[in-house]
């Protein structure tokens, strides 16, 4: 996680210490993170772990996505937590707190919390969901444990993989605005229901074959992408996704 903040910080206009501790005093989430960054890494100022986890929550507490990611990560790690008695269960709340918020590092380790069972139950579905959010944002390592883990959930680069979802089949592209709607159907729908979930299960698991028929079958593909047309402008107009 060091790397991260050292590239958060890296990013801030430099300031002095004093007149960050002014504005973070005053409420200002920016100054608040910034300080803890400098407080966590000691830089220009003593490290200070407890101070830092301080300004950490400060900020988090105001919605600041780097600061939650970043306060999750001391709790799991025990900087500057004191004697907390649940640390992996708050720190699976600030993790939460980011990964809705879209912080791919946070998805990451959020989707780690539900395959461990670190912080709260052991679900497998939510550590896919999670993953895959972070994965469609590039994040390579939860691609790895896609691949490692779940492999059908995740589309393998090559072109005859077979790994692909139907509709990534049927369109052509991972990144097609259609795949991207029925991908908030999954994760936004279907994901939060028992049967939905089913559903999503047995999916990945027939999809690498009905894939590779679905590339093979011109007339079928034309039919499939007919049906999911309608299906997706319905979701569309019902949902803005």
């Amino acid at each position: 996680m060091s790397t991260l903040e050292r590239e958060k910080l890296s990013q801030m206009e430099q300031c002095e210490v004093g007149e960050l501790e002014k504005k973070a005093d005053g409420g200002d989430s920016i100054s608040q993170l910034h300080l803890g960054l400098m407080l966590k890494l000691g830089e220009g100022v003593a490290q200070d772990l407890e101070k830092a986890v301080y300004w950490y929550t400060k900020a988090a507490e105001q919605g600041d996505a780097d600061a939650q990611d970043f306060l999750a990560e001391c709790y799991f790690n025990g900087y500057g937590i004191g004697n907390e008695k649940y640390p992996l269960k708050k720190g699976k709340y600030w993790y939460e707190k980011s990964a809705e918020q879209g912080n791919a590092d946070a998805q990451l380790w959020l989707g780690c919390c539900y395959f461990d069972g670190d912080g709260t139950k052991k679900e497998d579905w939510k550590a896919i969901r999670w993953w895959l959010k972070a994965a469609e944002q590039g994040n390579k390592p939860a691609q790895s444990l896609l691949m490692k883990y779940f492999p059908n959930s995740w589309p393998k680069k090559e072109s005859n993989s077979g790994g692909c979802y139907i509709a990534t089949a049927v369109y052509g592209s991972y990144d097609a605005p259609s795949v991207m709607t029925l991908r908030h159907f999954r994760d936004e729908y279907l994901a939060k229901s028992l049967l939905g979930r089913l559903f999503i299960s047995i999916y990945y698991k027939l999809s690498p074959q009905i894939a590779n028929s679905l590339r093979n079958t011109v007339i079928i593909n034309r039919l499939v992408r007919c049906i999911l047309d309608r299906f997706v402008i319905r979701l569309r107009d019902r949902h803005g996704w």
